[in-house]
Formats: structure tokens, C-alpha cells, sequence
């Protein structure tokens, strides 16, 4: 099978979604997202945490980056498919199927390089600030951050396809957004979490990612746990959509969804 080629399909779809984010339309605006913003974000973490009397202040910091990350790769997902809902465009497209590279490429994307620099940029700010005298930890994360934002993608990819089963876009990634913080365990770990909740946090979204910031040894386990708990849950997503989008055909369903 030969790669996919990024002309064509792939071109338009990935031009399409960088004219239509705002802040990829001027470079004071880039450099403000860019760099500015995860700098003073950075800063302002930091000082947060150590004023809540959180003990493992620089792992909580690294963890809140990937975690950050993560999300804000899923709600951008989620932002591109829900302007395409309100154009009609989605319908079109998941009519004909939900396996569609370029249409999902274009939609990812953009995200994720608009959250990658800032994330790099606020770990190195999180070691200078904490000392600069453990590099394996900064390494651990710069390691992870390209999970985060793997994991961020496919989670993304399943708040906007099982978004399409409510007449509200943003209400599943809106839910995920304000729980994951709880169980992704980034302020406390999870063996201080009452056993019912520290179990339905390891059967979440990033809390391998989590985990592994705060472990010392080998970081593969974690990864293989996090991805195979994020294919459950895209799985999930596309057979929830999958029956929202026979429904429809049926004519079982006929409420205006788009």
C-alpha cells in the first residue's frame, strides 16, 4: 500500500484548517500563542500549585503540561468537526464513512502544532524554575509529550464522532475536560484516591500518561496501557456514531443533529 501523499485531498483539507484558526492569521498573534502565553502559563502554574501545598510540585507541573496538552489537542478536534457540523460539511463527510485520513489529518493537525511548542516551551520553564538539576525527569517528558498528544488525537477523535449522537457538540468534550483533570490524578496520586475512583481513573484517558511522569522506571509499559485504554474508548465512539448514523438513514431518527 503507498503512503498517502500530501497533495490532493490532503493539501486542501490541511490549507483549509490553518486559514480558518485565528490564531494562525498574523505572527504577533503566533508569537503570542506560541511562546508567550505557554511561558506566563508555565510561571503561573508553578505558583498555583506551590500555594495549594502540593508536595511533588515539579511532577504535578509536568503532569498538568501533558495533561493540558492532551485536552486542548481533543477540544480543538472537537471545535474544527463542530464548525463543519454547523456548515453541513460533517454530514457529508461521515456519510460516506468515518475512515477518512485527510479529513481527520486536517482536523488534528493544527491542534497539535499549536500545543507542542508551548508544551516543550513550559517543561523547560518548570526545570528552570524548579532547580535545573534533574534532566532524566525533563527528558521522561519531552519523551511523553508526543503521547499526550497521540492520546489527545484519538480522544478527540471520540468526543467529536460520539458527539454526533447530541444536538450539543461541545457537550461530551466539555464533560471529558472538567473530569479528566480529577482522574488523570495530576495533583494528588491516585493511591490517595478512595479505591472505587482511583479504578475508574486508571480506565481513563491519560492517567498512564500521568503515571509514568511520576515513575522512575521504564516508560513503555505505561504507554502501551494508555494507548490500548484509548483505542477502547475510540472504539466505543465509532460504534456509538456507527448507530446514530444508521438510525438516521432509517429514518428512526429524525431530530435535527447538525
Amino acid at each position: 500500500m503507498k503512503p498517502p501523499r500530501f497533495d490532493g485531498r490532503f493539501a486542501t483539507a490541511l490549507q483549509i484548517a490553518r486559514v480558518s484558526n485565528p490564531m494562525l492569521t498574523s505572527v504577533p498573534e503566533i508569537i503570542a500563542t506560541l511562546v508567550l502565553r505557554p511561558l506566563l502559563g508555565a510561571m503561573l502554574l508553578v505558583a498555583v500549585l506551590g500555594s495549594v501545598g502540593v508536595t511533588d510540585l515539579r511532577d504535578a507541573a509536568y503532569a498538568s503540561i501533558l495533561l493540558s496538552f492532551g485536552t486542548a489537542v481533543m477540544l480543538g478536534a472537537v471545535m474544527h468537526v463542530s464548525s463543519d457540523r454547523n456548515l453541513g460539511v460533517a454530514q457529508e463527510i461521515v456519510s460516506h464513512g468515518l475512515w477518512n485520513p485527510p479529513y481527520w489529518t486536517a482536523k488534528l493537525l493544527v491542534p497539535m502544532v499549536l500545543g507542542i511548542v508551548p508544551a516543550v516551551l513550559s517543561s523547560l520553564v518548570v526545570f528552570w524554575v524548579s532547580g535545573a538539576d534533574d534532566g532524566a525527569a525533563l527528558l521522561r517528558v519531552m519523551l511523553l509529550i508526543p503521547l499526550a498528544a497521540l492520546i489527545g488525537a484519538l480522544i478527540g477523535i471520540t468526543a467529536a464522532i460520539t458527539s454526533f449522537a447530541f444536538s450539543d457538540p461541545y457537550m461530551v468534550s466539555n464533560i471529558l475536560d472538567s473530569v479528566l483533570l480529577i482522574t488523570a490524578g495530576v495533583v494528588l496520586p491516585l493511591q490517595l484516591y478512595p479505591s472505587w475512583l482511583a479504578f475508574i481513573a486508571r480506565l481513563s484517558p491519560f492517567t498512564a500518561l500521568v503515571e509514568a511522569v511520576r515513575s522512575t522506571g521504564p516508560i513503555w509499559p505505561y504507554a502501551l496501557r494508555e494507548l490500548a485504554i484509548a483505542a477502547v474508548w475510540l472504539l466505543a465512539g465509532i460504534l456509538i456514531a456507527r448507530h446514530v448514523m444508521a438510525l438516521i438513514r432509517s429514518g428512526k431518527r429524525t431530530e435535527e443533529i447538525w
